[in-house]
């Protein structure tokens, strides 16, 4: 099975945004950031314990100050990965401004028996091995092969124009290559952006 297309800059940017809401590799830099932020969390609440008991328990400025840091450092936690997602995304969308390219060149797609085959304007095919590929994803609006921990690619996306016949062509070809347990499909529509 042969598929060639050109990525539209919306389909590039919610494709990254799947990536990151799958990535094992996006977890655990959350993990880390949020264990540093916990961390210095409370050191800050130690050294404000300290500060007031040795000043009879009285709000001093320096105080008040670690009292707003610690405050601010804990209501952090609840939007450190929504915050960390639109800043990798705003990186990623300044990325495909300064590479426009990126969405001008013809990629293709190639689906054999034992191997997929990807290729991005005259750059040389990529190969992965069907055995090599951990999990495939397929939601109704992209579906996306995953490598390992960081390194995913894309076996469908909205900018492909597939008919529904060609789509569900696709879903069968991965599902016989496939052992079911490293195929999550999901049902739910994409929300619109």
């Amino acid at each position: 099975m042969k598929i060639t297309y050109t990525l539209s800059k919306n389909d590039y940017l919610a494709t990254q945004e799947f990536i990151l809401d799958y990535s094992k590799q996006f977890k655990k830099q959350l993990r880390m950031q949020r264990n540093l932020i916990l961390g210095i969390f409370f050191i800050t609440l130690a050294l404000l314990l300290q500060l007031t008991a040795k000043s009879g328990w009285q709000l001093t400025w320096v105080t008040t100050f670690l009292t707003i840091l610690a405050l601010a450092l804990f209501v952090s936690l609840f939007f450190l990965k929504k915050m960390t997602k639109k800043m990798v995304l705003r990186k990623l969308e300044n990325n495909g401004d300064m590479h426009p390219e990126l969405f001008t060149l013809t990629r293709k797609i190639e689906l054999g028996n034992k191997q997929i085959k990807t290729r991005m304007g005259t750059n040389p095919p990529t190969t992965a091995q069907w055995s090599m590929v951990q999990k495939v994803i397929i939601k109704p609006d992209f579906i996306l092969y995953f490598i390992n921990d960081s390194q995913a690619n894309l076996l469908y996306c909205p900018s492909m124009n597939l008919s529904n016949t060609d789509y569900e062509e696709l879903k069968q070809f991965i599902y016989s290559h496939l052992p079911d347990e490293r195929i999550n499909e999901i049902k739910e529509k994409a929300s619109e952006k």
